[in-house]
């Protein structure tokens, strides 16, 4: 009878790892291995009792011996093919081109590593295409190889969004025949390097719909000369940071933005190492410029609008900056914000009373023992400009009871300085 018993006990507990209930609906997953296409197919079913639709299949791994023009099933045993497995195509150096299933949703990591061969991608629905969910790295997608997505036929080059696209993925990362992009006002976000590496596109309209750029989403596309920022867009370069992955960093063809006030937060590194930027429009609206936002870029003069609190270390970090200037609106500018802008020599603000205001955190090289470093623009040996007139003989106004450390730091053409008995405290 114990024996019974316990043989009873191990069977229900089999039965509960093979049947588990999400959403009150028992399925089963079920390991097959079919030879298909001249090479062997492993692949899982997930049955759900009495809803065919529900049902769908994973494709595990797949044969190396696979080649030629292979095409993954939109259906296996009557499942939807949705899912393709971490490796499923690992090293599968044959086939020379693949065709996608609309029914496909996501791509594990490295599903087609190493698959050399591969010319071409085909696809028949575009919007299916847009939505698949690709894991981290360049080898989910077969266009990290084959660099010719074909829709119904035809060679993708110039892409227009489609409607029912809420979320962009990265579908298109590293896909050097893309020339032009256009994202319709229903499209509300995008994820992670969408187009990164797409070094032929040229044009990019985010359309009015758009709320954020991802960090990385256009990083490397060297060819992008024509950018236009949607008037829904509130921050440029969302989500996890990685160093050097700003939203358009690198994209060495930019000369001319137009930032619109309602991008609220341009995050960091968001157009670092834009060698050939010379124009940016920051308008009215914009709140914060991030860290290493315009590093390395050719910028010659640029305006902080009049809503702009906050601008962090390295902003214009090593760029060709001439003019500069900063209205009573901001509270902040971080380290090294300005620095080796060599050709920089006007700066221009509101009035004394808010620049002396001004955090300018500083940072002292040489473990404290170099020189000091803030972020205060007139570091750079510039000259300052109050109110449109130069600032020769400086006089503090009333009321300023505080001058904070740094605030004059390097100003080259202020000859005398006069303040009443009200100011309390000198910074650094």
């Amino acid at each position: 009878m114990k024996k019974l018993h316990s043989m009873a006990m191990r069977l229900a507990i089999s039965a509960f790892a093979a049947t588990t209930a999400i959403d009150a609906v028992a399925y089963s997953e079920i390991s097959k291995t079919a030879y298909l296409q001249g090479a062997t197919w492993n692949y899982t079913l997930t049955k759900f009792g009495g809803d065919p639709e529900q049902d769908y299949a994973c494709i595990d791994r797949v044969s190396t011996d696979i080649e030629g023009d292979v095409v993954i099933p939109n259906y296996l045993e009557g499942c939807k093919v949705t899912y393709i497995r971490q490796s499923a195509f690992y090293n599968c150096t044959n086939m020379t081109s693949i065709t996608i299933p609309p029914s496909l949703t996501s791509c594990g990591e490295n599903a087609f590593y190493n698959c050399a061969g591969l010319t071409a991608v085909h696809i028949t629905n575009l919007s299916a295409w847009c939505k698949i969910s690709f894991g981290t790295y360049g080898a989910d997608n077969p266009l990290h190889f084959a660099q010719n997505l074909y829709v119904n036929g035809e060679l993708l080059t110039d892409l227009v969004v489609p409607n029912d696209v809420a979320n962009i993925g990265t579908g298109f990362n590293g896909y050097t025949n893309l020339t032009s992009v256009i994202i319709p006002d229903s499209c509300k976000g995008m994820y992670g390097s969408a187009f990164a590496g797409c070094t032929n596109l040229k044009s990019v309209d985010t359309g009015n719909g758009l709320e954020y750029i991802s960090v990385s989403a256009f990083i490397g596309c060297s060819a992008l000369e024509d950018l236009t920022i949607g008037l829904s867009v509130v921050n440029i370069s969302s989500g996890s940071w990685k160093p050097g992955h700003g939203a358009f960093c690198d994209c060495t063809g930019l000369k001319n933005v137009v930032i619109p006030g309602n991008v609220k937060k341009i995050s960091r590194d968001s157009f670092c190492a834009c060698y050939n930027l010379t124009n940016v429009v920051l308008c009215s609206g914009i709140e914060t410029v991030g860290n290493s936002a315009f590093a390395n870029t050719a910028l010659k003069n640029v305006e902080i609008p009049d809503t702009v609190t906050y601008i962090d270390k390295y902003a214009f970090r090593r760029s060709n900056l001439q003019s500069v200037t900063i209205h009573r609106s901001v509270k902040h500018i971080g380290e090294l914000a300005f620095a080796e802008c060599k050709n920089l020599k006007k700066v221009f603000i509101d009035d004394l009373a808010s620049w002396c205001d001004i955090e300018f955190p500083i940072e002292d090289g040489y473990g404290g023992e170099g020189p000091t470093y803030s972020g205060n623009p007139l570091q750079t040996g510039a000259e300052l400009y109050v109110a449109g007139v130069p600032a020769s003989a400086l006089e503090i106004p009333n009321g300023v009871t505080n001058i904070s450390q740094c605030a004059f730091y390097g100003c080259t053409n202020i000859t005398s300085v006069t303040m009443d008995n009200g100011v309390k405290k000198i910074g650094r």
